[in-house]
């Protein structure tokens, strides 16, 4: 009987010096600028310096319509200054008032107030009596509407109980303008809010039910994204640009900015889109978050994948240390400087304190040469400095090696410069995390450029595999 020989599979086998970001052992750091970046902004209004945003010759996205209608979004006040602060108006050429709706704290009362008209110049007001009167620096949602069975305009507060009105005749539905942040009465403007506007929406349909369309924006004061819209929304702004035009997330209402509104920290939180701000960046390793030192420091998302710092006041931070205090890891950040630093080393990646007392720091020095530093608790400050340089405009990964007391810079993949030697203490106690800026308040700069990853591990690769995450 002739004996069988046994069956083999033969499976191709990776060599084992190299990995990529998805299976490197030991990981501490994944910051990818394609997943986990997240933008919270608000429009900031000033009274002072008149500040407005508009579309001139709005779509039905932004009219009444037909049928049932509402209007929505978040509002907060610095101050109630001013007469009758507005948060949104849709202007109208067919009213004598000039008015199709608007939403806006009625300085008589003490209210928030809703204001519809109807196309044989009357109009229904209706104040928010239930709720009472809004405090300064709280974010409130304000939601008001026009029910068209039951001939009713109402308006509701943080998901509450509406206050209501007859409303009669047809609501106009006019062509004109939509303001945001102030009113306009067909000459100039006025009513500017003093304060912030967010996740303003607007819904359409035919028998709407309107309580449960305000508690699913309310969402228990957490508000709706645009991605979470309900299906009756026709515009809706998450108002979290930088600056400039504020884009409508639905339609093609965008807002045009002509007073230079600002940006401030909003109530919701959701995915960055494009040119947003952005206020989060997280880590895909493990449930740790790099996040803005305030509403004027956030690099700008660019869906194409990367962050852009400005090299002014940009950056990212987290409150501990994630990759320095340890005898052996490896760092990488993939980067484009826009321009060359000129007199500071400017920061890629730091876990330092305020006086540069301890640092674990990856910087870029002005002529382009990349500085690796490190100085522990107690420790002398040693550095490594690349013998190449990088070249503003040109992609580059850089990156450093903690191999015991060695330090060692990369280029590329590729080890540029002599190693430098440091004490083998770890303890970093009192420093913070930093991403694209320094902690210290002088001796560095920001980064002015992209930040597409940053990548570390817990371990002393190899050259060969330090090379193959370069790639």
């Amino acid at each position: 009987m002739r004996q069988r020989r046994p069956a083999y599979i033969f499976r191709p086998i990776r060599p084992v010096n190299r990995f990529t970001r998805a299976d490197a052992p030991d990981r501490l750091l994944w910051l990818d600028a394609t997943t986990g970046v997240k933008a919270r902004g608000a429009a900031q209004f000033a009274l002072s310096s008149g500040q407005f945003l508009q579309i001139q010759a709005p779509d039905a996205g932004l009219r009444v319509g037909t049928g049932d209608f509402l209007c929505a979004c978040w509002v907060r006040h610095d101050s109630f200054a001013g007469a009758n602060p507005h948060y949104f108006r849709k202007y109208s050429a067919i009213s004598s008032a000039k008015i199709d709706y608007h939403i806006f704290f009625n300085s008589s009362t003490n209210r928030f107030r809703f204001r519809l008209d109807n196309n044989a110049g009357g109009f229904q007001v209706v104040d928010a009596n239930t709720f009472g009167a809004p405090s300064t620096g709280v974010w409130y949602f304000v939601a008001a509407y026009y029910d068209k069975s039951a001939n009713a305009v109402g308006i509701s507060v943080n998901g509450a109980t509406p206050n209501t009105a007859t409303f009669s005749g047809t609501p106009l539905d006019d062509t004109n303008r939509f303001v945001v942040g102030a009113a306009y009465n067909g000459t100039t403007h006025d009513g500017f809010h003093n304060g912030a506007i967010d996740q303003l929406v607007v819904c359409k349909g035919t028998d709407l039910d309107i309580p449960a369309l305000i508690a699913d924006l309310y969402n228990g004061g957490s508000g709706r994204s645009a991605v979470e819209a309900p299906a009756s929304a026709t515009a809706f702004y998450e108002l979290d640009e930088r600056s400039g035009t504020r884009f409508d997330s639905i339609g093609g209402n965008h807002l045009a900015d002509t007073t230079t509104a600002t940006s401030v920290d909003g109530i919701i939180e959701g995915p960055a889109d494009d040119l947003d701000p952005a206020r989060v960046w997280d880590n895909r390793v493990a449930v740790v978050r790099f996040e803005e030192a305030s509403a004027a420091r956030r690099p700008t998302y660019t869906s194409t994948g990367y962050l852009d710092f400005d090299g002014v006041d940009d950056r990212l931070g987290h409150p501990a240390v994630i990759v320095g205090n340890r005898q052996a890891f490896t760092l990488l950040a993939r980067i484009r400087l826009d321009t060359l630093p000129t007199t500071l080393p400017a920061v890629v990646y730091t876990e330092s304190d305020g006086t540069g007392g301890v640092a674990n720091r990856l910087a870029i020095a002005p002529g382009g040469n990349v500085v690796a530093s490190y100085r522990p608790v107690g420790g002398t400050l040693a550095s490594a400095s690349s013998a190449g340089s990088l070249v503003a405009g040109t992609d580059a990964v850089v990156a450093v090696r903690r191999d015991g007391t060695a330090l060692q810079v990369f280029i590329n993949g590729q080890p540029s410069g002599l190693p430098a030697t440091i004490g083998a203490g770890t303890d970093l106690t009192g420093a913070t995390a930093r991403v694209g800026g320094p902690v210290e308040s002088g001796g560095f700069a920001h980064l002015d450029g992209r930040i597409y990853d940053v990548f570390a591990v817990g371990r002393a690769l190899s050259d060969t595999q330090i090379a193959s995450l370069s790639s």
